[in-house]
């Protein structure tokens, strides 16, 4: 009988503790904007020289915080937050599980803003605010798109970079 109670108890705790721990399925993008209470944020797929497709749409909460849900996950491309008139251009592998971004509504179309879960969408950000800044020369661009990776990362930079004239 005692043998029975400890395998009981041993069975919940290790249940318990199974699913309290559960991994995240899907991919997961959550943000916490300062000065973005009561918006709507929009999460479109971006292809070059196309309109971009409304994946998804959530309200961003008083307190500036929102989160977009993908249970089959999110496929790799670029991608395009729309957060009221703010726009922000991200870039995934297809590999991210939970995606973080943190910044403030009137900076955030500078990519002044962190991200966390995505390294492509850190590279692109990173790329972004140096042309933004003017701290990237046409040097620089093409070294990137030369050495980048995710080759539709360098396309999409050189698109935003060169425009569509390029």
């Amino acid at each position: 009988m005692r043998n029975i109670a400890t395998l009981l108890i041993a069975g919940v705790i290790a249940l318990a503790t199974w699913h309290c721990d559960t991994p995240v399925k899907g991919t997961e993008i959550t943000g916490d904007v300062k000065n973005a209470a009561n918006i709507q944020a929009f999460l479109d797929h971006v292809i070059i020289g196309k309109a971009s497709n409304v994946l998804a749409k959530t309200e961003v909460d008083g307190s500036g915080n929102f989160k977009f849900e993908f249970p089959e996950g999110i496929p790799a491309g670029i991608y395009q937050l729309r957060l009221g008139a703010k726009r922000v251009n991200l870039a995934m592998d297809g590999t991210e599980k939970k995606v973080a971004i943190s910044g403030d509504l009137g900076t955030i179309q500078n990519y002044d803003f962190t991200i966390t879960g995505s390294d492509d969408s850190r590279t692109l950000a990173n790329i972004m605010k140096g042309l933004f800044n003017r701290q990237v020369s046409a040097e620089d661009i093409s070294i990137f798109i030369d050495t980048v990776s995710n080759p539709e990362l360098g396309a999409f930079v050189a698109y935003r970079s060169l425009g569509a004239s390029g």
